[in-house]
């Protein structure tokens, strides 16, 4: 390519990135909020609002379950943290920084130790066919997608809270 190519392959470029104007249509795809936690992909609910807070102060509340890290206030919010990690009783990784991500808002909101960042996953991603990871999670598990290696499953949180209200303390 000579540089009179270069330059009009830039040109070219430049002008495929122009902005929008607000009478452009503009498709995206459906997506729902996919989180980590305790090693396993699952997707926020589909009318669940949600939102990322990094290094919450945490502060714990004496003699409850090692799964409930603590309460942390969001913006004004006393919001109960858990950690899954703990909860499946599986060995929990050495974090620098806790990462939560708060569900819903009000009296309802709970917030999970996530593994890294929410990302959108597609939902005209594959079905999945196979069986939920961890039996324990089970119950509270619903659709599955496979995007991105991985198999996402909707996570019912607030059935999960329901039930960690039942369980002592193990």
């Amino acid at each position: 390519m000579n540089m009179s190519e270069k330059k009009s392959a830039q040109i070219i470029a430049i002008d495929s990135r122009k902005p929008r104007s607000s009478d452009d249509p503009v498709t995206l795809k459906p997506s729902r909020s996919g989180y980590r936690m305790a090693g396993y992909c699952f997707l926020a609910g589909a009318d669940v609002q949600s939102e990322v807070v990094i290094s919450p102060a945490i502060f714990p509340v004496p003699k409850a379950p090692e799964w409930l890290v603590g309460l942390a206030n969001v913006r004004g919010n006393i919001v109960p943290v858990f950690d899954l990690w703990k909860f499946l009783r599986t060995q929990t990784p050495q974090r620098e920084m806790l990462t939560v991500l708060v569900l819903d808002l009000g009296e309802t909101a709970a917030g999970l130790v996530i593994d890294n960042l929410p990302t959108p996953v597609p939902l005209d991603s594959q079905a999945v066919a196979t069986q939920p990871p961890a039996p324990a999670l089970q119950p509270f598990l619903g659709l599955g997608l496979h995007a991105f290696d991985c198999e996402w499953w909707e996570f019912d949180h607030q059935k999960f809270l329901a039930c960690l209200s039942e369980v002592d303390s193990r």
